[in-house]
């Protein structure tokens, strides 16, 4: 498997460290994607943090993304809830649930996603009355990140916005070796993901944190 990025990374911008990656992750020849996408959906399914999870906020894989389909199949078998977002006006992403992986449909990008279904949107209210943390498992993707977990994303905030909204739950994103980089410029407003999932092994907090 691929070596992270080098240490020429610590003086890289934030945008020049996503395209390196991005170019980096799409390099990756198809069969060899999909290799180190089952290793890393067993990972994660294997994990306490899914394990625990009732309720799973998953990203639909697009291009050269980790691939979610597995993931998302055995958490509809497993009978988790599960959520999948939607960009929204205004620069806002809601989750919706879905029970089938026919019920996604391509957004104007050619993202699959779900119908914006009022009845299916995440009921917050209902979760914070309840006051629950350790059952939501939200999997994110990103383009970069680095051992200390930071993270970068697509430039557009989504991922942030969203986690600050709903501060109670356990995050874990998915990233192929060739995403790793030395370090990752953190600004304030950064969220990072508690765990990072790998064909190697997870990154983060060890199975006993959360």
């Amino acid at each position: 498997m691929a070596e992270s990025f080098q240490k020429s990374s610590m003086q890289q911008t934030k945008q020049e460290i996503r395209r390196e990656a991005m170019r980096r992750r799409d390099s990756i020849p198809v069969p060899l994607r999909h290799e180190y996408s089952e290793l890393i959906a067993k990972r994660l399914l294997d994990s306490p943090q899914y394990q625990r999870a009732g309720m799973l906020f998953l990203y639909i894989s697009y291009r050269s993304e980790v691939e979610t389909e597995a993931i998302l199949e055995a958490a509809l078998t497993d009978g988790k809830e599960v959520y999948a977002p939607r960009v929204m006006a205004e620069g806002k992403m809601e989750f919706y649930r879905i029970t089938s992986p026919a019920e996604l449909i391509p957004s104007p990008m050619g993202i699959p996603e779900p119908q914006p279904d009022p009845a299916r949107l995440f009921p917050y209210a209902r979760h914070e009355r309840e006051g629950e943390a350790q059952d939501v498992l939200v999997v994110m993707p990103g383009t970069a990140f680095d051992r200390q977990r930071n993270r970068i994303g697509y430039a557009g905030g989504y991922y942030d916005r969203f986690l600050l909204r709903f501060p109670k739950r356990v995050t874990a994103a998915l990233a192929y070796c060739e995403q790793l980089v030395e370090e990752i410029p953190a600004e304030a407003h950064d969220i990072r993901p508690d765990v990072i999932v790998t064909p190697e092994g997870m990154v983060g907090r060890s199975a006993t944190d959360r």
